[in-house]
């Protein structure tokens, strides 16, 4: 078994910090030991314990070139704490073990323990099924109360012949059984693209609808409205409304969004988008309609190393007839392209000061072998939180035969910190990313056209997204993870 790093390494290493905003991490952090409640739409998928935690996806196969497969399999997984309220640095938190994998690498069960006083004690217990595809298909949360391991919060997934994901349920532990809550259901085209979501809630065991979001597309199955209403007795309004513009490269220019006013739409906001030669993204101006005209609101432009690795996020709000610094997000990477310190500061009266800061530290396979953070105040001279997380893992090489299309694309490292590199023996021409529930947050159709292509989603937020690769008339989707 490989130790990747010892307790010594992780309290000499106080700068090894994780890829999560502040309410991610928050989040994560409360639920060490539990799931808080009202946590419904924004976490339904899966909670956030599992969506942040670094490397605690259901398995890592990123195929190399050779056709081989390396598998990360975690040991266990420990957290500690920033003692703000004493001063004295990192102070041991809490830790996964007993995690347990099925043949094919996915991650079935796993048990959350709190240290206390120096004794580690019982707190939660996560467990998940899967099916022939290794598509997740249940997954139970469970609290250790009064000396025993007791139901809490679940989900149920369905899925159709193609993979997408048809129906998310969630539901609660009502003393002895099982209470549905809400569901979603999802609806896909022929080209997988997601057309319909709809939220539905339950009473006395009859759905009713809450809200619906759907989508259109064009001939690129380029995104090109997203339609939001909300339901009341078995009506649907309007309440929202995006559509996407895009250039002849398929980059999107232009996304207007505009509300209902009960009567017709009215203009909200509007995203302006810039590309240089390569075509990566170099600005992203958003204005406000007022008055029947749109004002300048805020400005992010984008800065690239040699490697066009996204170094600076700069966004500035407009002020009185002038740019003023809002933000500043730094990024470090190393030779492999992971992110190793990423730097969030904010402007504060004449200088930049912390708000929050992250670095991980990988090995030789670009595994996840530590992760810490810390946050400031918003004056950035006091440390409000911090917490810190080691990995201990085995690492697994498997030889892979009969490579159908599938098998034969890699994408590495994964979990990342939202750079992917795409490997295939043909030239990947276009790739689409979506969210857990279907959404795409990410579209590009115009890559290297090469054997090896790069993508950057170090924007989005930390969490589970499915990729989705196309070569001529041959796609690919996998599962990818942004720590």
């Amino acid at each position: 078994m490989k130790k990747v790093i010892l307790f010594a390494v992780l309290l000499l290493s106080i700068s090894t910090f994780a890829q999560t905003t502040l309410k991610n991490h928050q989040t994560r952090i409360s639920t060490s030991d539990l799931i808080p409640d009202g946590w419904m739409q924004n976490n339904r998928h899966i909670p956030t314990e599992i969506i942040t935690e670094p490397n605690s996806s259901s398995a890592y196969h990123s195929q190399s070139v050779n056709h081989r497969s390396l598998v990360q399999k975690i040991d266990s997984s420990y957290t500690w704490l920033w003692d703000t309220q004493n001063n004295t640095g990192w102070v041991i938190w809490s830790k996964y073990v007993d995690i347990v994998y099925d043949n094919a690498y996915n991650e079935l069960s796993r048990t959350a323990q709190r240290y206390n006083a120096g004794i580690w004690t019982n707190a939660s217990q996560i467990i998940r099924t899967f099916d022939e595809n290794n598509n997740m298909t249940s997954f139970t949360y469970r609290r250790f109360i009064d000396n025993a391991w007791k139901n809490y919060q679940g989900y149920e997934y369905v899925y159709d012949e193609s993979g997408n994901r048809i129906s998310e349920l969630f539901k609660s532990w009502d003393n002895n059984a099982w209470v549905n809550y809400y569901r979603y259901l999802f609806t896909f085209d022929a080209n997988n693209n997601m057309t319909n979501e709809t939220l539905q809630g339950n009473s006395n065991t009859n759905w009713y609808n809450i809200n619906t979001v759907d989508y259109t597309y064009n001939a690129a199955n380029k995104l090109l409205s997203t339609l939001h209403q909300s339901w009341n007795d078995n009506i649907g309004t309007n309440v929202r409304l995006v559509t996407n513009t895009y250039n002849t490269n398929n980059n999107i220019t232009i996304s207007i969004v505009q509300n209902w006013n009960g009567t017709d739409w009215q203009f909200d906001t509007q995203d302006i988008y810039t590309y240089d030669t390569a075509h990566k993204l170099i600005s992203k101006l958003t204005q406000k309609h007022i008055e029947g005209q749109w004002v300048d609101n805020d400005l992010i432009t984008y800065t690239y190393d040699g490697d066009d690795n996204r170094i600076f996020e700069l966004k500035q709000v407009w002020y009185e007839n002038a740019w003023l610094n809002y933000t500043l997000h730094n990024r470090i990477f190393d030779v492999s392209k992971n992110i190793t310190l990423h730097l969030y500061q904010g402007w504060y009266g004449n200088e930049w000061v912390n708000y929050w800061q992250t670095n991980q530290s990988f090995d030789e396979n670009n595994f996840t072998t530590s992760v810490s953070s810390l946050y400031w105040n918003g004056t950035g001279d006091t440390i409000t939180f911090g917490d810190s997380l080691i990995n201990y893992y085995q690492t697994v090489l498997v030889k892979t035969e009969s490579m159908d299309w599938n098998e034969q694309i890699v994408v590495f490292p994964n979990p990342g910190n939202g750079r992917f590199c795409i490997s295939a023996q043909r030239a990947v021409e276009v790739v689409e990313i979506r969210n857990i529930s279907g959404q795409i947050v990410y579209t590009d159709y115009h890559l290297n056209q090469g054997p090896t292509t790069e993508i950057d989603l170090s924007n989005l937020s930390a969490g589970i997204y499915i990729l989705k690769a196309t070569a001529g008339n041959k796609t690919y989707s996998k599962k990818i993870i942004i720590q």
